[in-house]
């Protein structure tokens, strides 16, 4: 077994699984490093204070003092603050994964595990956190492709080392994520900006991407951190894609049902302009884009309105396939 190049490390192992322990101090025991194991919490606590491990690994659900209680004092520690800090837990929902990074967490992994992905996660956390703290500056400018280095965890690493620049994206879109001091501050892909273009750009699986250290000339307009960011990202993605299975395609049309039934709703003013926009640009695709809405609102309205019969799918293109002219005009009403 190769030593790792963190060989000589102190890494804190917590679970209630003597299981889990036994494994864990046992696979990075051949790699080298010094495991410390705990059972819980409170355990945990102490032998941190004593050891002063150099990463932690935590599950979540232990008796006593729980994980996320651990992880939330570790940060409070004046001597452990700073200690890199990995949940690594079988629950695997994305309100877990945004509080556990939310508390101080650098990274939260799943069970079950590759011991190899887990080895390689821990060496990535470690050195953004030696490279930190001696004030080095690795990639001043970062350069790569999306399906070797998914998008998620370089905005991860542009955040822990605190960067400013713009990020380049370029595929079939040009796309532009703006960062100051390692929070996303806005993005832009097409014609699109802000939180519509970011949900957008992080799903991106391919792409090549420049990251410039520049001061960015743009103006903010997020209020939430960069990893709970990419988080509601995913997750819109996740939803979007299990509302796919019942919505039309994206090259499909929307016509609007112009009947007795249409005629009996009492639209507000936002669905009255969402309907006119529908009418306008008529492809599902071109619909989404030219709502301001977010996608995932854009396809519930359409969902709503396509469930209550005020929309249908047009058998064939309107006008030929153009892009435009989703419906005919609204007959005249005596």
């Amino acid at each position: 077994m190769v030593p790792s190049p963190m060989a000589g490390k102190t890494i804190l192992v917590v679970d209630d699984s003597p299981t889990v322990r036994k494994l864990l101090k046992g696979e990075l025991g051949k790699r080298a490093y010094d495991v410390v194991v705990a059972e819980d919490g409170q355990q945990a606590l102490q032998l941190a204070a004593d050891k002063g491990p150099d990463l932690i690994i935590s599950d979540i659900n232990m008796p006593g003092m729980d994980g996320w209680e651990f992880c939330w004092s570790v940060r409070k520690h004046e001597k452990l603050r700073y200690v890199p800090f990995i949940f690594l837990s079988d629950r695997d929902e994305i309100s877990d994964r945004v509080r556990g990074l939310e508390i101080g967490a650098e990274d939260y992994i799943t069970k079950p595990f590759q011991v190899e992905d887990l080895i390689g996660r821990m060496e990535v956390v470690m050195s953004r956190r030696r490279d930190k703290a001696a004030g080095r500056d690795p990639g001043a400018t970062l350069t790569g492709m999306l399906n070797t280095f998914n998008l998620p965890d370089l905005l991860q690493n542009i955040n822990m080392l605190g960067k400013s620049g713009v990020l380049e994206i370029r595929r079939d879109d040009m796309a532009q994520v703006f960062i100051v001091k390692g929070e996303v501050v806005n993005a832009q892909v097409g014609s699109l900006t802000g939180r519509k273009a970011f949900f957008r750009i992080v799903t991106w699986k391919d792409g090549v991407f420049e990251f410039k250290e520049v001061v960015p000339r743009v103006a903010g307009v997020f209020q939430e951190n960069t990893i709970k960011l990419i988080l509601q990202g995913l997750k819109q993605e996740d939803e979007i894609g299990k509302m796919r299975k019942s919505l039309p395609g994206d090259e499909d049309h929307l016509l609007i049902n112009f009947t007795d039934a249409f005629f009996s709703y009492n639209f507000d003013q936002k669905t009255r302009e969402f309907l006119d926009l529908i009418q306008q640009h008529g492809v599902v695709r071109a619909i989404v884009d030219a709502s301001p809405l977010e996608d995932l609102k854009v396809y519930k309205a359409l969902s709503l309105l396509l469930s209550a019969g005020v929309l249908r799918v047009a058998e064939t293109p309107p006008g030929g396939g153009s892009e435009g002219g989703g419906g005919e005009a609204p007959p005249h009403r005596p």
